[in-house]
């Protein structure tokens, strides 16, 4: 059995990303090697960024869902979730949601404070129920 071939990327994650790096890699070029093709979203925890502080990643200029494969010599842009940051050319929020997201949810919603995008999910109709029961139960 033989090993895959390691391979590099290069990351720069911008703002308050950098709050969560190591000190040598703040805010400089992080060339991340790995093998086989990662999801986006493992390589960018595993530089220690939580996903959930992430709002926009761009590989190679473009838009990409963090279930992105990872390909060799890919450059990756990371940007946070900031409040009035104007968003990157090309983009806009709905692509990154997954496909079938867009095709069963067609009303969205922006926290003004965090500026994450929300939306009436399994999640919203879940907690809905949860507190019907106990509004029954009292």
């Amino acid at each position: 059995m033989s090993k895959q071939p390691e391979q590099t990327a290069t990351f720069r994650f911008h703002g308050a990303l950098n709050d969560f790096l190591s000190k040598h890699r703040k805010r400089q070029v992080i060339h991340y090697a790995f093998r086989g093709a990662p999801a986006i979203k493992d390589a960018i925890e595993a530089l220690g960024v939580p996903h959930p502080e992430v709002d926009v990643v761009l590989v190679n200029g473009m838009p990409v869902l963090l279930s992105y494969a990872l390909h060799p010599d890919d450059v990756v842009e990371v940007y946070p979730v900031e409040e009035g940051r104007s968003w990157p050319a090309g983009y806009t929020f709905v692509e990154q949601h997954p496909p079938k997201t867009r095709q069963y949810f067609h009303e969205f919603y922006r926290c003004p404070f965090c500026s994450r995008i929300y939306w009436k999910g399994s999640h919203y109709e879940r907690m809905q129920q949860y507190i019907a029961k106990i509004r029954r139960q009292s």
